[in-house]
Formats: structure tokens, C-alpha cells, sequence
């Protein structure tokens, strides 16, 4: 199956009626992650655009599960890899299952996550971290004590 576009992907997320607080975060994540995919795709290095809008969007639908989902007992992102998945969208895993900020707070974790994440991946975590419900500092949404 074809990566959905921008459209496709919001239907899917509104298809598990999210309450207004996850549509305003997957949309900042969106916003912010479609305008990084565009400026890097500009100066040159190539970006598949079309899979880090879709996986912007849709990096959390597994807040988004019933509670007696069994998609629920996994580690926040890899239920939205597994649900994506199961949805006929594999390629979309990789880029949702590596975002959680605790898997990035972990220095060896990172260390590998770094060392072979794609282009891709690296724009949604960084979006996600970058967006709560609208664009913040970057120290204000992993809870670093601001700089002088």
C-alpha cells in the first residue's frame, strides 16, 4: 500500500475520534514536521515529505486505543507502529515507533537510535519534541531548565 497522504492520514487519525487536545498536538507535530521535510528537501538533501507528514500525524494513535486494546500493553510508539501497521502501513512504523522522548533520553538507546535512524525518523522525533499543541522550545517540552 502507498504511503497515505496528508488527507489519508488525518482521516485515519479521525477515525479514532480524537479528543482536541491530541488533534492540536498531531497537528503541530504535522505543521512542524512538514515545514522542516520542505526546507531540507529545498537546500538539497532529498526528504520523503509524503511519509513524514503521514507519520507526524499519526505517531501517537496508540494514545488514542481503547484501553483494553491490546495494542495498549506495548511501549508507547510501538503500538502506533503495530496499529499503522496492521492497517496495511509498515512503512510508517519505523518513524512513529522511535519518537517516544524516553527512548531518546537514553543515552545508549539514543546512541544507536542516532547511528541508524533515517532522515525521515529523525524529522518526526524532533517535531514531536519541538511541538506540545503549538511550537515551544525545545527546553520547554523535554523539562530542561531554561538558559539565561
Amino acid at each position: 500500500m502507498a504511503i497515505p497522504d496528508r488527507r489519508a492520514a488525518m482521516a485515519l487519525l479521525l477515525s479514532l475520534d480524537p479528543p482536541p487536545w491530541a488533534l492540536r498536538h498531531a497537528r503541530a507535530v504535522g505543521e512542524v514536521a512538514a515545514w522542516l521535510a520542505a526546507r531540507i528537501d529545498a537546500r538539497g538533501t532529498p526528504v520523503d515529505r509524503r511519509l513524514v507528514e503521514a507519520a507526524a500525524l499519526l505517531h501517537d494513535v496508540d494514545k488514542l486505543l481503547p484501553a483494553n486494546d491490546p495494542l495498549q500493553a506495548l511501549p508507547h510508539g510501538d503500538g502506533s507502529a503495530a496499529w499503522l501497521t496492521a492497517r496495511g502501513h509498515p512503512e510508517l512504523a519505523r518513524a512513529v515507533a522511535a519518537h517516544p522522548v524516553t527512548r531518546l533520553g537514553d543515552e545508549t538507546r539514543y546512541r544507536t537510535w542516532s547511528a541508524f535512524s533515517s532522515r525521515e525518523e529523525r524529522i518526526v522525533a524532533y517535531a514531536d519534541k519541538r511541538a506540545g499543541q503549538r511550537l515551544e522550545p525545545m527546553a520547554a517540552r523535554v523539562g530542561l531548565p531554561r538558559l539565561p
